[in-house]
């Protein structure tokens, strides 16, 4: 009764007022701000994209002539390398979002690593395209969050387990150098970090509250300023994003680092298949040597600002795989592979996933608010 009686009008005197339902957007007008985001932003990151895989046309071919020179078995074993690497990595996104399908975890893989590769800042960039996608699926900004940050701590703990495995074998045989020793403590301290921060999101100690009162002042203090900040209860945000992480880390912590070590692993797979294959008449410095290599390399250019650490962490493999007495030339095609597989690929591939989801985004839109809408 209460509706009804809402729905009918008052009797007024004088002439009728127009009902006003949302103005100038329900004509289809959309906002300056709003053609910006969807026309130009995606015009210059692909302008982007198209410049950087442009200037990198000559490795780009001679990492594709490389590949073509590899034996059928060993191209068989990059590409069973290539495809694990993606479906580890689709799976770890999918598992940080219980409700998500493996398809939509590759989705937020494959833009989320294009936006890294191929856009200046994309350390940050990535992270936040892969939130933005999150969202659009329907996921909670909190479950959004905690899912970009749990798939990033899988990936980089992933590759810290690989770094103790490695180091642990130099124990064994009894070759530890002053490099292994540096990196074991590296190791070591970045799995207590990780372990500390999770800590300090899943329970409620005396650091979470300080924390979320720093945060709440925070906030209310942006909030003075920008609408959109007020009236936000970070407690309560806390909150769900302490559930969330809760419910991570009991059901699905081991498994989500496991498949990080599995995407670590393929990568660096990759570059052993083809010194492997290329060296096997000069001889190669084994299995462990070779992802020695390819970890530490990893782990010195983890904090370089280029997309996906470029020209550093070229430097760095071809100088460790010097070190170990591997050909100039065979190194050189081994770092021109594994960027044309982990580099430029996935730029290809996310591309066309973003056009992708861009399409279904466009056209998903209409209908979510179509269904909300009050009936007339």
């Amino acid at each position: 009764m209460t509706d009804l009686m809402v729905a009918v009008p008052p009797i007024l005197a004088g002439p009728p007022q127009p009902i006003v339902h949302g103005g100038p957007a329900e004509d289809g007008a959309a906002p300056k701000a709003q053609r910006l985001r969807r026309i130009a932003l995606p015009t210059a990151c692909g302008a982007l994209s198209v410049a950087v895989l442009g200037g990198l046309h000559r490795q780009i071919l001679g990492g594709i002539r490389s590949l073509l020179a590899l034996e059928p078995g060993a191209l068989v074993i990059v590409g069973c390398c290539v495809i694990t690497l993606v479906v580890s990595r689709a799976a770890v996104n999918r598992l940080t979002h219980p409700e998500t399908s493996m398809f939509r975890g590759f989705v937020l893989d494959q833009i989320s690593l294009a936006a890294t590769n191929a856009l200046p800042g994309g350390v940050v960039l990535g992270p936040a395209a892969r939130y933005r996608v999150s969202r659009s699926f329907g996921h909670s900004p909190e479950q959004s969050a905690i899912g970009t940050f749990a798939a990033g701590q899988a990936f980089c703990l992933g590759r810290w387990l690989l770094v103790l495995l490695v180091v642990g074998h130099q124990f064994a045989v009894g070759s530890i150098s002053a490099s292994d020793s540096m990196l074991l403590v590296s190791a070591l301290s970045a799995v207590a970090i990780g372990a500390g921060i999770w800590t300090v999101l899943a329970t409620e100690s005396t650091i979470s509250r300080v924390l979320t009162a720093a945060a709440q002042n925070l906030v209310n203090r942006v909030g003075l300023r920008w609408r959109r900040f007020r009236n936000r209860d970070v407690v309560l945000i806390a909150s769900s994003m302490r559930n969330s992480a809760i419910s991570l880390g009991r059901r699905r912590a081991c498994a989500l680092v496991l498949l990080g070590a599995a995407s670590s692993l393929a990568s660096g797979a990759i570059i052993v298949t083809v010194v492997t294959t290329f060296g096997a008449d000069a001889g190669d410095p084994g299995l462990w040597a070779l992802m020695r290599v390819y970890l530490l390399a990893r782990v010195a250019t983890s904090f370089v600002p280029t997309p996906g650490a470029l020209a550093a962490l070229d430097a760095a493999l071809i100088a460790g795989l010097l070190s170990t007495g591997v050909d100039p030339q065979i190194a050189t095609a081994a770092v021109l592979i594994y960027r044309a597989t982990t580099f430029v690929l996935p730029i290809l591939l996310g591309g066309v996933t973003y056009l992708g989801w861009r399409r279904w985004n466009r056209t998903g839109e209409p209908e979510a608010q179509t269904s909300v809408a009050p009936a007339a």
